[in-house]
């Protein structure tokens, strides 16, 4: 199984795909089948990796960083999301340089690094990154559902420490640099431009740094999966990055860190399966827990040795037969593809049941009294395991599970950013 460090960019996205709404109202996606390149390749990462051994975040140059409540819907899931995924945050919510594990290569030496590869060569970077057919719907998502809690959380758009470096790729001034980095720091500054308003030059430069900036960050992860002998899966937005001969000097590459992650075919179809299943939840939160239910079925049995080692081992299996397995895995480890409201209704419509026998049957207090024992053992109980079980029988049958298995398993490009040797 795949294992190392997850850069927030990655789980960001996949969180998006299940959360992100359009001005509060209208979910940016009909149904999975809408999704782009970048967010179906972040979904099936992050799942892939959210399946292995616990991951640490990849850091940040900048080790400040503000908790607040979440601004956004897409945040509000995201935290969600990290509240019980196995994923260490101590790296990236630091804010003791002396005990941070990251001392050895400090944001000093990041920016010493930004100054070596030079403006061209990162405005090339810019460019190629901006030609790729999912950047226009990650940007407008970007500022849309995470620029207001990013800057919030982050001190603003972009880091302090990199204005110099930054004033000189964009060919500004250092205090143009500064007031526009104050600017990122107003709270309702960003709100505005992220509802649309207000998108004067201001904005656009720092809808540039912001971009270039979040690119860049992928070569302070690299470093430090170098330093610490992890693997590191990248977002999309950072693979034209990760081609330049830089990375050869600052992280060489060898046969003691693990550098890709691909899938069997088997688990391609399992994974397909659990990230599109959670389209039977309409509530926002409620995709986010579902996919979150299903991962930790799979991961558990995947620590307990109890799933088919053809799942993480590549051997000779024919696609049908990986579909037949991923199926059958489906169902003997039950995984979660209905709403999860469907068990409470049957549970509510036993009550019912019995509520009604009793009138018919007894004298006339009993059914109700029966009722009212059997739905509060119900509101007690956090799981409702006769609708779970009914729910089970009724929803896990091979064609319901075929069809997710294989809704998003034909689409997706196994191979994500990351460096070869």
């Amino acid at each position: 199984m795949a294992s190392g460090n997850i850069d927030s960019a990655s789980l960001m996205n996949a969180v998006e795909a299940y959360s992100s709404y359009y001005n509060g109202k209208k979910h940016s996606y009909e149904s999975y089948e809408n999704w782009d390149e970048w967010t179906r390749k972040s979904i099936f990462s992050v799942t892939m990796l959210l399946i292995g051994d616990p991951l640490i975040m990849a850091p940040a140059p900048i080790r400040r960083f503000q908790n607040s409540e979440p601004h956004s819907n897409l945040y509000k899931c995201y935290d969600k999301a990290l509240e019980s995924f196995e994923i260490d945050l101590r790296n990236s919510k630091s804010q003791n340089h002396e005990q941070d594990r990251h001392d050895k290569f400090t944001e000093e030496d990041f920016v010493h690094l930004l100054e070596r590869i030079g403006p061209n060569d990162i405005l090339r970077i810019l460019a190629k990154t901006e030609n790729e057919s999912s950047f226009e719907d990650w940007i407008k998502w970007a500022i849309r559902d995470a620029w207001v809690d990013h800057a919030i959380r982050n001190y603003g758009l972009f880091n302090y420490g990199q204005i110099d470096v930054l004033s000189h790729v964009f060919d500004v001034s250092k205090k143009t640099m500064v007031n526009l980095w104050e600017k990122t720091k107003n709270k309702s500054q960003v709100i505005l431009w992220s509802e649309g308003a207000d998108h004067d030059d201001d904005f656009e430069l720092a809808k540039d740094v912001y971009i270039a900036s979040a690119i860049l960050r992928g070569l302070f992860h690299e470093k430090d999966a170098f330093e610490t002998e992890r693997s590191c899966q990248h977002h999309p937005l950072r693979q034209h990055m990760l081609t330049h001969p830089i990375l050869d000097e600052i992280a060489p590459l060898d046969k003691k860190r693990p550098t890709r992650h691909t899938f069997t075919d088997p688990m391609k179809y399992l994974v397909s399966l659990i990230v599109t299943a959670p389209w039977k939840e309409e509530k926002q939160i409620d995709r986010v827990i579902l996919w979150r239910e299903n991962i930790k079925k799979v991961k558990l049995a995947c620590m307990l040795n109890k799933i088919d080692p053809r799942f993480s081992i590549h051997t000779e299996i024919s696609d049908e037969d990986s579909i037949l397995l991923a199926i059958d895995t489906a169902r003997d480890l039950k995984l979660r593809i209905y709403p999860k409201n469907y068990e409470k209704y049957i549970g509510y419509a036993r009550t019912l049941f019995m509520g009604c026998l009793g009138f018919i049957s007894q004298p006339w207090w009993f059914g109700p009294t029966l009722m009212t024992i059997d739905l509060g053992m119900q509101i007690l109980e956090k799981e409702n395991p006769f609708g779970r079980k009914i729910c089970e029988n009724r929803y896990l049958k091979n064609k319901r599970l075929d069809e997710l298995a294989k809704a998003q398993a034909g689409q997706i490009d196994i191979d994500f950013p990351c460096r070869e040797f």
